[in-house]
C-alpha cells in the first residue's frame, strides 16, 4: 500500500482532469511536446486515455519513455469510436511506441461505462500495456 502511495504517475488525457489522483501529473495530449521538460526517470507509470492516434507521435513516446523510470509501464486505451479501426490504430501506436523506446507490448480487451450528458453507454476498446526499454 505504501508503494502505491509513492508511485508517481503521468496521465495523458484529452478529457478528464483526474483531480482525485494526488500522486499524478496530468497533461493534455496536444501538449505532449512539453513532456520533454519532465525530469528523466521520474515516473513509475504513464497512462494515455482520450487521445487520438494523430496526437501521439513517435517523439511523444520518446519523451514519455525519458520521463519513465527503467522498467516503468505505459498503458494506452485506444481512443477510436469506430470498432473496426481500433486494431489499425493499435498497430500504428505500437509502431510509434517501439520507435520511442518501449518493448513487451501486450494488448487486451478493455471495457468500461462512460457517462456523457445524462446518458451512460458501454465503451469497448483495446488496452495496450508496454514497458520502457532498458538503455
Amino acid at each position: 500500500m505504501l508503494s502505491s502511495f509513492l508511485e508517481k504517475v503521468l496521465i495523458i488525457d484529452g478529457k478528464e482532469q483526474h483531480l482525485d489522483n494526488d500522486n499524478a501529473i496530468v497533461i493534455h495530449p496536444k501538449k505532449l511536446n512539453l513532456a520533454n521538460m519532465f525530469e528523466k526517470n521520474s515516473f513509475n507509470k504513464a497512462i494515455i486515455r482520450n487521445s487520438t492516434v494523430d496526437d501521439l507521435k513517435a517523439l511523444s513516446f520518446f519523451n514519455i519513455a525519458q520521463a519513465l523510470k527503467t522498467g516503468g509501464t505505459l498503458e494506452i486505451i485506444v481512443y477510436q469510436p469506430i470498432t473496426v479501426l481500433q486494431e489499425v490504430d493499435a498497430d500504428e501506436l505500437e509502431a510509434k511506441a517501439k520507435l520511442g523506446g518501449f518493448r513487451d507490448i501486450k494488448r487486451e480487451p478493455y471495457e468500461t461505462w462512460v457517462r456523457e450528458g445524462d446518458q451512460d453507454y458501454q465503451l469497448k476498446s483495446i488496452k495496450m500495456i508496454m514497458i520502457k526499454e532498458n538503455k
